[in-house]
């Protein structure tokens, strides 16, 4: 009786798993979308961001030093946006609490869709790739209940460009973007 038991709790705990993992997957898809619909002429690098260039703990101390600044002198920055309040203290500090990690290196053409646009990823037209906007993005950082998230996001053409780290609300089931934060130019 007591093995039946513990092989219900493990497969219980193997199904909330990997519900887990499904809803983060489909969660960073909608993200993605979400910024491509935002960009739709311009080409996605296959290549994600990673720890190489920026880690995620890099991302919100980069933030929280922005926010804090601006709180503490009580100024206005024109490229700092925060739309319904979405970075506050608290979700910097829930933030700063959670350890991070980006597993993922490429974007595949399955999460692109439903955008057949072969610039996307990077495939295709080269020749297009070099006169549009190069996009990169990183997998999302989420808040403790995935119902916030940032991204680092990098946009750039003729190697001219900036980097900025997006906001991101889910309302209604969608995943708006609500404000970004620079970090700084490319070239």
């Amino acid at each position: 009786m007591k093995k039946q038991l513990s092989l219900l709790i493990l497969f219980v705990f193997l199904i909330a798993c990997k519900s887990k993992t499904l809803a983060i997957r489909e969660n960073t898809t909608a993200i993605l979308h979400t910024i491509l619909k935002e960009n739709l002429t311009a080409c996605l690098d296959k290549k994600t961001v990673d720890e190489h260039d920026a880690s995620p703990k890099e991302i919100i101390e980069h933030l929280s030093h922005n926010f804090n600044l601006l709180k503490e002198t009580n100024t206005q920055n024109p490229f700092f946006i925060n739309n319904d309040q979405v970075i506050d203290e608290k979700l910097l500090k829930q933030l700063n609490k959670q350890t991070f990690t980006w597993q993922k290196k490429e974007w595949t053409q399955k999460e692109v869709l439903p955008f057949k646009n072969l610039q996307h990823l990077k495939i295709g037209n080269k020749d297009a790739c070099k006169r549009s906007y190069n996009i990169r993005i990183s997998e999302p950082i989420y808040s403790k209940n995935r119902k916030k998230a940032l991204v680092l996001f990098s946009k750039s053409k003729s190697g001219i460009g900036s980097t900025t780290i997006l906001f991101l609300k889910k309302e209604n089931n969608e995943w708006l973007i609500k404000g970004q934060a620079p970090i700084g130019t490319i070239g």
